[in-house]
């Protein structure tokens, strides 16, 4: 056998996805407007991908084009109304110029967001950040688990309250300085890292390892 082995990488280069759960010191990577289509069904989607990375790993953010309706308020199961998903998508972006370009925020505030349509909007953002490449912020992020039980990390959703004058509010901030989780989410995440073994789990582990409460738990009919 001959032994002489070609050159090539001797390092991965493969970066890690930053996991959810946690708030991250960052640089801001930049907005890009994607167009992007389906494997499985062809369908083409307008998006904008905002990224953010560290020595850790990166975390990319992806805000899809609104359907119609999505500019109405609805009424949730307990007959509140909540803010619309155009409010939702509006505040995340002002959050975002807040933390990276903050004279741009400001004028956001006063006169709202500029965009016509969807591809005027993009362009209006990413023109408006990427003289701010390099900027160091923090991000909160959150784990979710999809319905094929695959769980990502992503910007905490639905963030927006609605006061008694019918205004909507941010209840939380995830881009930006000094980011702390909520009551609510840190409940959640101390219940996901305390959550006991399902039944499954527990029947994949050796019958020693087992304690009498577990097997418990085990609530089987023999036959």
């Amino acid at each position: 056998m001959n032994y002489s082995i070609e050159g090539g990488a001797a390092v991965s280069t493969v970066v890690s996805q930053l996991p959810g759960n946690a708030i991250y010191t960052v640089k801001f990577e930049g907005v890009e407007s994607k167009d992007i289509e389906s494997k499985t069904t062809g369908d083409k989607f307008k998006i904008l991908s905002i990224k953010f990375k560290n020595s850790d790993g990166v975390f990319e953010d992806s805000i899809f084009e609104l359907k119609d309706g999505d500019d109405q308020r609805k009424k949730n199961q307990f007959g509140y109304e909540s803010p619309s998903a155009l409010e939702e998508l509006g505040f995340k972006i002002k959050h975002l110029f807040a933390a990276i370009n903050p004279k741009v925020a400001e004028k956001l505030e006063k006169s709202g967001l500029p965009g016509t349509s969807w591809d005027s909007l993009r362009e209006f953002v990413v023109k408006h950040t990427k003289e701010f490449v390099g900027t160091e912020t923090q991000i909160k992020l959150l784990s979710r688990t999809d319905a094929k039980g695959v769980t990502r990390a992503q910007f905490p959703s639905f963030v927006l309250g609605i006061n008694k004058e019918g205004k909507s509010y941010p209840r939380t901030n995830f881009i930006g300085s000094n980011l702390a989780f909520t009551a609510k989410e840190q409940e959640k995440i101390t219940a996901a890292s305390t959550a006991k073994p399902s039944n499954v789990d527990m029947l994949a582990a050796p019958v020693s390892s087992l304690k009498a409460s577990d097997l418990d738990d085990l609530n089987f009919d023999l036959v």
